[in-house]
């Protein structure tokens, strides 16, 4: 019920939140905010959950600037195999259609973790893992 009309549910359709194809952002530090165009985005979601982040060595929080726009800052969390990251939004737990992409161009990137095995000397030079030298 809408201001004392009663309307049948079942004629309801949500439009699916996306972003717009294409959009390419070049990172070089964490916590670094940009602007994604978009469309149909919910300013009442906040913080993790506007974004489909599948990936759980990126850490990646957005705010909605407007219903077609957010700002995100970007981190990473963990080892990664790649400088790219292709994003999406939520829509009510599936990815959006089109997906925007991080270019991280950091010179620093983690692509190992080092286990917690690994013992070191000094001059920080691992002695052994996994009981091999």
């Amino acid at each position: 019920m809408i201001r004392t009309q009663e309307y049948a549910t079942n004629q309801l359709e949500i439009n699916e939140s996306d972003v717009l194809s294409g959009q390419i952002f070049d990172v070089k530090s964490f916590n670094v905010s940009q602007e994604v165009q978009a469309k149909n985005i919910n300013a009442m979601i906040l913080g993790d959950n506007l974004i489909f982040n599948s990936n759980p060595s990126v850490a990646i929080s957005a705010t909605p600037t407007s219903y077609n726009s957010f700002a995100f800052s970007f981190g990473l969390a963990g080892p990664v195999s790649s400088r790219l990251f292709e994003l999406y939004v939520n829509n009510f737990g599936e990815p959006s259609t089109n997906h925007f992409t991080i270019n991280y161009l950091n010179p620093v990137i983690p692509v190992l973790s080092i286990p917690t095995a690994v013992t070191f000397d000094d001059r920080l030079r691992a002695i052994s893992l996994d009981n091999k030298s």
